[in-house]
């Protein structure tokens, strides 16, 4: 039910409490080793509305008048005063170990071992308040995850893939309305886009005719769209600078100029902003009258977007040109320093707790020789230790279906399953074909297949995957890391994935990045480049043994699924029965039509399983008939023996029956 407050939004007054902004909170949610996001239960259906203010949402249904008791969805101050709440629920969180937008909230922990502590924090915040949670909705103890429209991680923040995609998939403009959805979607990505103006320069001047129906295409605007088509393909990633980190301001010179002209001459004025994570700069050249360059950098210690540091170059650049009057300058730098920031000199100390795990054992007697006292055990070790090696400290496990497998414990095991399974190349898919993923992108735990089917048998997406409704439009965020999931997923009729067959070898997936796989670890640009190249000489004769598999797969299923059915042979000379559904005539007379129609004779077969008809008085049927159409009549040699009249009758009879089968003995 929706309810208009339109007379009531314009009687109340504004309510200014600013919203935070996205990219701040971005870019400090990036960075942190495990996530948790989570959404609140019914917005702002959680605050209750001041009693004199009730009555003033009052609306009328078909069953009385009634007005609402908590703050609902539609009022103008709805958001400002969720808003409000959040920040003074959460104040000493903020920023901490904790971000929220109006019902949106995430929990980051710098080091994975301070994610339970900084969970039950939150927990506890929320138990005070009596703030609830929508279970549909949250996400624990990930690695990366969508947050404000960004991919944040450890990385860094990446840009939306569906948003990028969607970009991608715009045609080359036609019109006027088309040049307005492109720069809207370059809006939505210019975070990611280097000298964004200069880049949607070329389309606004395709505008710059605003009464001119026809739209101005030319060979600029062809190169600058296929310009950015390339660089949309290829986003870079905004990471967090570490500490002691040595920093580079990147200052571009934009085509785009201001002049000003001074009486002796024309001043130019280059200028450029740029923002990162920990701060913002600007550059400025100068060019005098006489052509001598001069450079300025500035640095902000205020935190500013990228277009308020580019405004605010552009107003140094003016105050420069101002102060300049002398008129032999030497070509230098001149750096200047705004609000410096003082730097905590406290520097953290990481610590990294040694779990226990099913690996101490092997390591002791492969590095050691260590054996258990039990003569049955150290038995066991050495048959099953025999199946691994050491290789620069790491235990590696001989595998069957790949060179070597890299050995994890539970930790690593548990984000390695998780990645695959929640993350932007995850499919929900079942616990089996999860554990093969893991054990081809390889990697090995005694207990794959059952963590597997523990992971997936808590994952409440998998187990209401049937029910659409709850997806509802949100099934267009998911085609993408879906379609990517069943492209690098091995098939069983093919015993490839789709990827290995159209370049050769398998996609390296992103858990192999957050912990390395064995290729990883010995990556060589030069050896992959040389088996690559020997992997595609042998990609036709992959394919053609995935499309002999292929085939024999297919027998198998036709054969399980035909193991019931019973041939039905017709030859020429046999009489058979037609449906009358085949001919629009099931229901000329109601319930008491025939069933069926003949009987026919076949004359002729055409190919296996259609025939022609004709009429026992010889007369052809125009059409060639499908054998799924057909019914035996062999009952009409049973009375060939019988007076006419009682053969007429069971003929009449079997008609009605539906099948002469069915014909009463």
């Amino acid at each position: 039910m929706c309810v208009d407050f339109t007379n009531l939004n314009r009687a109340c007054p504004k309510d200014f409490y600013p919203l935070p902004r996205i990219d701040q909170l971005v870019d400090s949610t990036s960075g942190h080793a495990l996530l948790s996001f989570m959404d609140a239960f019914s917005g702002y259906h959680q605050i209750f509305m001041h009693p004199d203010d009730r009555a003033k949402t009052a609306f009328v249904t078909s069953v009385g008048v009634y007005n609402y008791k908590m703050m609902p969805f539609g009022l103008k101050n709805a958001g400002a005063t969720y808003q409000r709440l959040v920040d003074q629920v959460f104040a000493e969180q903020k920023g901490r170990n904790m971000e929220v937008y109006v019902d949106d909230s995430i929990v980051k922990s710098k080091e994975a071992k301070d994610h339970v502590a900084d969970l039950a924090e939150t927990f506890a915040t929320l138990r005070k308040h009596q703030m609830k949670l929508n279970p549909k909705k949250y996400v624990f103890g990930v690695r990366s995850g969508k947050f404000l429209g960004f991919m944040v991680s450890k990385r860094g923040i990446d840009a939306n893939p569906a948003n990028v995609q969607a970009a991608l998939d715009l045609p080359e403009p036609k019109t006027k309305r088309d040049i307005q959805r492109l720069m809207g979607r370059m809006a939505a990505l210019s975070r990611f886009i280097s000298k964004a103006s200069d880049k949607g320069l070329p389309f606004f001047k395709a505008l710059k005719f605003p009464k001119s129906k026809e739209l101005i295409w030319e060979d600029e605007q062809k190169v600058a769209f296929q310009q950015l088509r390339e660089h949309l393909a290829n986003l870079p990633t905004l990471a967090r600078p570490a500490e002691g980190e040595i920093l580079y301001l990147y200052v571009a010179v934009s085509p785009a100029t201001e002049t000003l002209d001074e009486g002796k001459g024309t001043w130019t004025v280059f200028t450029d902003g740029s923002a990162t994570v920990n701060g913002s700069g600007a550059g400025v050249v100068i060019t005098s009258p006489e052509g001598k360059n001069f450079e300025y950098a500035l640095k902000f210690s205020f935190k500013a977007s990228n277009n308020e540091a580019e405004y605010e170059a552009a107003v140094a650049g003016l105050e420069l040109c101002i102060a300049l009057e002398a008129e032999h300058l030497n070509r230098s730098i001149y750096v200047e320093v705004r609000r410096n920031r003082s730097i905590d000199p406290e520097v953290e100390v990481q610590c990294a707790e040694v779990e226990p795990s099913w690996m101490d054992p092997i390591l002791a007697y492969k590095l050691q020789g260590t054996l258990s006292e039990d003569k049955n055990l150290a038995a066991k070790m050495k048959r099953v230790a025999s199946r691994f090696i050491v290789y620069k400290g790491e235990l590696l496990k001989k595998s069957f279906s790949a060179p070597l497998l890299k050995c994890v414990g539970p930790t690593d095991a548990d984000y390695i399953l998780r990645e695959i399974h929640f993350s932007i190349c995850g499919n929900h898919i079942g616990g089996r074909t999860l554990a093969h993923k893991a054990l081809r992108a390889g990697y090995y735990w005694p207990t794959m297949i059952q963590d597997a089917k523990d992971l997936v048998r808590k994952c409440e997406k998998y187990t209401q995957r049937s029910q659409v409704e709850d997806q509802k439009s949100k099934w267009i965020e998911e085609l993408p890391g879906t379609l990517w999931s069943l492209r690098i997923t091995e098939k069983e009729a093919t015993g490839h994935s789709p990827f290995e067959l159209v370049y050769g070898s398998e996609a390296i997936l992103p858990v192999e990045i957050g912990s390395e796989s064995l290729r990883v670890n010995q990556f060589s640009a030069e050896e992959n480049e040389h088996l690559m190249k020997k992997s595609l000489d042998f990609l036709d004769e992959i394919r053609d043994s995935a499309r002999d598999r292929m085939a024999a797969y297919k027998q198998r299923i036709s054969k399980f699924y035909n193991r019931r059915v019973q041939s039905r042979l017709l030859k020429v000379g046999d009489l058979v029965l037609r449906n009358a559904a085949a001919v629009q005539k099931s229901r000329i007379h109601g319930k008491l039509s025939a069933n069926w129609e003949g009987p026919y004779e076949i004359y002729d077969e055409l190919q296996p399983g259609t025939y022609c008809l004709r009429q026992l008085d010889g007369t052809e049927l125009k059409n060639h008939w499908n054998a799924n159409y057909f019914c035996p009549c062999r009952f009409l040699k049973k009375t060939q023996g019988l007076h006419p009249v009682l053969s007429e009758a069971l003929h009449c009879d079997a008609l009605c029956f539906g099948k002469p089968e069915n014909l009463p003995k």
